[in-house]
């Protein structure tokens, strides 16, 4: 594209084509590149079984331990509580909670905590960890046209939390419908950040989640978006052994990806996100970079000799159609540009009918680039560690393809014993990665990522390596930083000290960086602040802090500046502009101050021999739940909203038999004023 715009300005000078010819062609030529544009993914964040973050899943990945185990029995007596005898459940990939929640960090009432879908909690606690990597605090994304899109497949799940809810109690039901939609996994994020990008939720079943990536991309070339944040989210509450079978299931949990042993697909939990911004964006603002996605495609199986039967055709052409949207990248501009591809993250469910269909579709696809290639790339998938996440195993796979990317090492595939018959892995390009290795040293590292699903969506991402330019150094003892590191409240303050502290030790970051990465993040009330001039004068002083909790002042006395003490009295100040010189790390994200959350099987009051007074406080107690505090509190205020407000006026004028309409919730919002109305009725 650049010779081509010397050759438009070559033209000008020579007279040969006007000016004003010249700025269209110009003008247009970005255009094209605008929308052929690599996208970058500058943040990330996921919880699976065995790995709470990023760190945590790489070195899973890296450590290479299946995750199968029993479905936790304190999660199965939570939701199986009222069975005689508590049923057989499959074995899997289970997180050890999904209970766990903040509400009051991002201003959520305890009570409708309560009634949200733990599918919307977990993946909105990932989704502010994700913008937080990315270095994006709230006051920037604030009114920004920043889209949403996460896969999710309520449908594959065994049993919902709104089926449960109005299994246990049909009444509460009406209170818990906003906790309970699926769209509101994507619309409560962009209403709390205050996103207005396009929000959706993407159901396309197993393949979800890598269409929403693609979904995302897409939003971004064309202008609907300046960046996004992608996920995906599956969670099982009661995933019995008796729940009936589609045929695919592995029955000792494992996958067994490419295998002459599979026999099945696992299945699995996960929750994870990236933030995507378009390149040249992200290398204006100085993002860190974890991988570029260059290429996307999606299509559908078509007509084929079952539903769910996949169609190899189909795949072929949506992975070629992604990696030729990936050629406009100059780097694989060469014919032989299939070389520099080292990986391929296969969809891999470990099934007799799927596996050699996705190994011959990519085997393919290299032998109409290079016919004699052999052995060359690299594949595996993530299935055979964590089972099959569902609407979460795409995102997944693209996590590790990305980090496999950024950091240069191919994870292993595992449960590769013997061959399956009804592979040709001998005259393929492909080989089954059942060990570790170094990445091959040589030019930018590239990976696909495929997922496909039983309704016949397919979709693959084209990933490349993105160089970071050589970061500044803190230069020791020639100056001091300060440290700035706050949260919500003491006890989230406490918890992120030690994981500070670990991670300080485990990985000694470039302190430059980590200077910027906590200036730039949101600044909560509860503060603490030290001059510090390394990370191991910082580790010194994390020990101590944690040793003397609560009483701070010593360290801060101690090792006082300006900046320090106007960031603890709570000032105001630009904090992000400080240490701008230096390129961003890695840190840990926010430490939740989580406690568990369930719905109770209150009964709503619903006699009329009470009286009117004793009914409307019950009634009222029982929508706002322990947000209740007092007679004086706003109805608003304490986790009460328009359908709640309506839900309360109508059972409140029908148990009363009067006609209270929404407008009075509106002028008496508290107790106290609503019972002086109440009282003459």
């Amino acid at each position: 594209m650049t010779e081509i715009k010397l050759e438009i300005l070559k033209e000008v000078s020579n007279k040969n084509i006007s000016l004003e010819l010249a700025k269209k062609l110009l003008k247009y030529l970005d255009e094209v590149e605008f929308h052929r544009e690599p996208v970058a993914i500058i943040g990330m964040a996921g919880k699976w079984p065995g790995a709470g973050s990023i760190s945590e899943f790489w070195k899973l990945n890296m450590e290479a331990i299946p995750q199968v185990r029993p479905f936790p029995s304190s999660r199965q007596n939570r939701v199986d509580k009222d069975s005689e005898k508590l049923a057989e459940m499959q074995v899997g990939s289970y997180l050890d909670q999904i209970e766990d929640f903040d509400p009051e960090f991002f201003g959520i009432s305890p009570r409708e905590a309560e009634l949200m879908d733990p599918v919307q909690r977990q993946f909105l606690s990932i989704a502010w960890l994700a913008f937080e990597d990315a270095h994006c605090p709230l006051p920037r994304l604030k009114g920004r046209s920043v889209g949403v899109y996460v896969g999710y497949c309520a449908g594959s799940d065994d049993l919902t939390y709104g089926q449960l809810i109005r299994q246990r109690n049909p009444e509460l039901f009406n209170l818990a419908i906003t906790g309970n939609l699926s769209p509101m996994i994507a619309g409560r994020i962009s209403h709390l950040f205050d996103l207005r990008g396009p929000s959706l939720v993407i159901d396309t079943a197993c393949s979800s989640s890598l269409v929403a990536v693609h979904q995302a991309c897409q939003a971004m070339r064309q202008g609907d978006c300046e960046m996004a944040l992608v996920g995906g989210v599956k969670l099982h509450l009661l995933p019995a052994a008796s729940f009936e079978s589609i045929g695919i299931e592995s029955k000792d949990g494992m996958t067994r990806t490419f295998s002459g042993e599979a026999s099945g697909t696992g299945i699995g939990e996960g929750v994870a996100a990236v933030v995507l911004k378009p390149l040249s964006k992200a290398l204006r603002d100085g993002d860190e970079i974890y991988a570029t996605i260059l290429g996307s495609a999606s299509n559908q199986d078509g007509s084929t000799s079952s539903l769910t039967t996949p169609n190899v055709e189909a795949q072929v052409a949506v992975i070629e159609q992604a990696w030729a949207e990936a050629r406009n990248n100059s780097d694989l501009a060469s014919e032989n540009f299939y070389l520099k591809i080292g990986c391929m993250e296969a969809h891999g469910t470990g099934t007799q009918l799927g596996d050699p269909i996705e190994f011959e579709a990519l085997s393919r696809v290299f032998k109409k680039w290079a016919s004699d290639l052999r052995h060359h790339c690299a594949v595996g998938s993530v299935k055979s560690l964590l089972g099959h996440l569902d609407s979460a195993a795409g995102i997944t796979g693209l996590v590790r393809a990305a980090l496999m990317v950024n950091r240069g090492w191919i994870l292993p595939s595992l449960h590769f014993i013997q061959p399956n018959e009804s592979i040709d892995y001998f005259s393929s390009a492909l080989y089954v990665n059942d060990h570790l290795i170094r990445w091959p040293i040589g030019g930018k590292r590239y990976c696909g990522v495929s997922a496909f699903s039983m309704n016949g969506t397919n979709c693959h991402v084209a990933l490349g390596e993105q160089i970071q330019k050589t970061p500044v150094t803190w230069r020791k003892n020639s100056l001091e930083g300060v440290v700035l590191l706050s949260a919500h409240s003491p006890d989230s303050l406490r918890g992120y000290i030690r994981v500070l502290r670990k991670y300080l030790i485990e990985r000694c970051p470039e302190f430059g960086g980590l200077l910027r990465s906590l200036a730039v993040r949101h600044h909560f009330k509860c503060r603490f602040a030290f001059s510090s001039d390394s990370i191991e004068q910082t580790i010194i002083l994390l020990d101590k802090a944690l040793n003397l909790w609560p009483n701070l002042s010593q360290i801060e006395t101690n090792n006082s500046s300006e900046i320090s003490k106007n960031y603890m009295k709570g000032i105001s100040g630009d904090w992000s502009a400080l240490y701008s010189e230096f390129s961003y790390a890695r840190i840990p994200g926010t430490v939740f101050d989580t406690r568990d959350f369930w719905f109770s099987n209150t009964e709503l009051p619903n006699d009329v021999g009470y009286d009117p007074e004793q009914i409307t406080r019950a009634l009222w107690k029982s929508i706002l739940g322990s947000s209740y505090v007092s007679d004086d509190e706003n109805f608003f205020r304490s986790g009460g909203d328009s359908l709640k407000a309506t839900y309360f006026i109508s059972r409140l004028s029908n148990i009363l038999d009067c006609n209270f309409d929404l407008d009075q919730l509106w002028k008496t919002p508290t107790l106290t004023e609503l019972l002086k109305v109440i009282r003459p009725a």
